[in-house]
């Protein structure tokens, strides 16, 4: 007679690590603190001076510095910091902001937008976190992207492997839209994109229409309140954006949608700053030192004036 001990053993073991595996990985689902706190305290009475953009605009602006430079200035704004980290594309930007729609129909006089804007955040895409959003949604539909729903998406919610393998960590890096369907493995896309989230958005670099639609539809509603600057990067970012096209054909789109929509594009932001190499973090371009931010936040003030 077979002795089946060992097999239900290893069965049990199995079912035990999944439910374990099911606890310790986090939810799928995102948070976005800033936009929270944004909804909270926003006062419709004052207007606002809010930054918009990718991690570096993220990193970089510092929101108390920035109403400290309001206050140094006797300007009455409120000052916010609604950028988002990890591939902050325009798509992801418009979905939370059409998110908080019920605050920004109520956008005061006087308020203004900059958006710190990367050339190569246009190559990006962030299906799950766009999926998080009613119009982040749809935009995913429009364009043809919406990845079908595979055995183990069906069973994230109750089984620890597949909460794993759909975990945000694996699924949601952000990746050049040509790619998305394929989650392919090749070295380009893993492991220099691994290395250097810079390298990711200069591959096959073009201006994703799921990206480009998210841009005029900002342009649409915020209109001249609306003010595009180039965020400011190290000497070597300069030197491969350039040599990979990035800021050639990204260049160009902004003036042509600054053009067309009437809103006011300023390339040469960074050379205003007049920023120190050292500025700037090795992978990302993200400002780190503190009185490098304090020249940003009073370089967006100055903006207002």
């Amino acid at each position: 007679m077979k002795n089946y001990t060992p097999i239900f053993l290893f069965i049990a073991l199995m079912l035990v690590a999944d439910r374990v595996l099911l606890s310790f990985v986090p939810d799928t689902s995102l948070s976005f603190p800033n936009y929270e706190n944004f909804v909270r305290t926003a006062d419709p009475k004052r207007p606002w001076l809010i930054v918009i953009g990718s991690s570096r605009g993220r990193d970089g602006v510092d929101e108390a510095l920035l109403n400290q430079n309001l206050r140094d200035a006797g300007l009455p704004h409120q000052g916010f910091n609604l950028s988002l980290g990890g591939g902050g594309t325009p798509s992801l930007i418009y979905a939370a902001m059409k998110n908080a729609s019920p605050v920004f129909e109520q956008f005061p006089p006087g308020s203004k937008i900059v958006y710190v804007f990367s050339n190569f955040e246009m190559n990006f895409v962030r299906i799950e976190a766009l999926e998080q959003f009613p119009v982040g949604a749809e935009l995913i539909r429009q364009n043809g992207y919406e990845p079908p729903q595979s055995w183990i998406s069906r069973f994230a919610h109750v089984s620890g492997f597949a909460a794993f393998a759909q975990a945000r960590g694996w699924k949601d890096f952000p990746q050049p839209m040509t790619k998305v369907l394929q989650q392919s493995s090749e070295r380009l896309l893993i492991g220099r994109r691994l290395a250097s989230c810079n390298d990711a958005g200069q591959y096959d670099y073009r201006i994703l229409p799921i990206n480009a639609q998210a841009m005029d539809a900002l342009a649409a509603r915020f209109g001249k309140d609306l003010l595009v600057v180039k965020a400011p990067v190290g000497d070597i970012q300069q030197q491969d954006d350039q040599r990979n096209g990035v800021e050639e054909i990204g260049n160009a789109y902004l003036r042509k949608w600054g053009q067309e929509n009437a809103i006011e594009v300023m390339l040469d932001f960074p050379e205003r700053l007049a920023l120190s190499p050292l500025s700037f973090a090795t992978n990302c371009d993200h400002i780190r030192r503190e009185e490098d931010k304090v020249v940003l936040a009073k370089a967006i003030v100055g903006l207002l004036k």
